[in-house]
């Protein structure tokens, strides 16, 4: 009897082992189907700033740490003229594949002589926008730097008839998800595109018809500040300065630097400069959009302390904030 209950027993134990597991009641984390990783540095001015050359190989140092498919710089990168071919050639050093996007003081030339070929000839480009691939996602470059139809006077903001035709185009053509970077903001910021609003209808069209999230993010310089916003499901990420907060006439500084620099580098009185280079690596995979920035402090006083009271003061700061965006 006692061999029989025995026998009984291991019977039953097993067959309780032995019952299928409910798999749906655990979570397993879901790995990314697809990624890329590239750096991004903006509005370095090197010819307002004394430290340009600095700012900018201290951001290509930090590449060297990176698995990285490309950098960018999103433009106000330098003017075209022979003594920024050697700030140029610094960036062109980076061993991997790199880009430029085209920004409003990248045609600041005092003869007024830098037209948009001169541009980009200086940059090595064939034209102002245009696209690629690159780790399983689309990638538009725009160019924000053409005049609207009323254009009088100023820095025109305006992408043209042609070029929404080509954009229109270009986001038909790839099934990739899109990533759009350009000089000027996209949101809502009133320095931005002049018709901003008409660009991210495009935007939308195109997640509409293909049926998904297809234009993830528009990625921008320009601003000096430290922004995202998310419109209609797009993320419109605003990235800070390399160098400065442009405050203006009524904003005068000087004593910051030396006086030999004040009077060699004269608009830095304008700015609030940043003690370190700033910069940031992103990764982007089929769920998230995730920025590693840096942050710094001003050189003398914040603006607010100088009485400074713009309309984007609150993002108004010598940093580009760590962020983990979905999609």
């Amino acid at each position: 009897m006692e061999r029989r209950k025995f026998i009984r027993d291991l019977a039953i134990g097993s067959s309780v082992v032995a019952l299928p597991l409910d798999l749906s009641a655990i979570s397993v984390p879901r790995k990314p189907t697809k990624k890329v990783s590239f750096g991004i540095i903006t509005d370095v001015h090197t010819d307002v700033m004394h430290d340009g050359d600095y700012r900018l190989r201290t951001f290509l140092n930090a590449t060297k740490n990176k698995e990285l498919d490309f950098i960018i710089q999103l433009g106000d990168f330098c003017q075209p003229k022979e003594t920024n071919k050697g700030f140029l050639g610094i960036f062109d050093s980076h061993p991997g594949d790199k880009y430029h996007v085209i920004g409003n003081h990248d045609f600041d030339l005092d003869d007024g002589s830098a037209t948009l070929d001169v541009v980009l000839k200086f940059y090595g480009l064939n034209r102002s926008y245009y696209s690629f691939d690159s780790s399983g996602f689309h990638f538009i470059i725009l160019d924000g730097n053409e005049k609207n139809p009323d254009y009088k006077q100023g820095y025109p903001r305006y992408v043209g008839e042609k070029q929404r035709e080509w954009l229109k185009d270009d986001l038909q053509k790839t099934t990739l998800q899109v990533v759009v970077f350009v000089h000027q903001p996209v949101g809502d910021d009133q320095a931005g595109l002049i018709n901003r609003l008409q660009i991210r209808e495009i935007f939308e069209e195109a997640n509409k018809r293909a049926g998904f999230k297809k234009v993830v993010t528009c990625i921008n310089g320009h601003t000096h500040i430290d922004q995202n916003q998310e419109i209609n499901g797009i993320h419109y990420i605003q990235i800070n300065s390399s160098s400065y907060r442009w405050l203006g006439a009524n904003y005068i500084m000087t004593g910051r630097y030396s006086e030999t620099l004040d009077n060699c580098f004269p608009d830095i009185r304008y700015t609030a400069p940043y003690k370190d280079s700033i910069y940031a690596f992103v990764e982007i995979t089929d769920k998230d959009i995730i920025i590693k920035g840096k942050l710094s402090e001003f050189v003398g006083p914040h603006p607010k302390d100088m009485g400074y009271t713009g309309y984007d003061l609150d993002y108004t700061k010598p940093d580009i904030t760590d962020r983990k965006l979905q999609f």
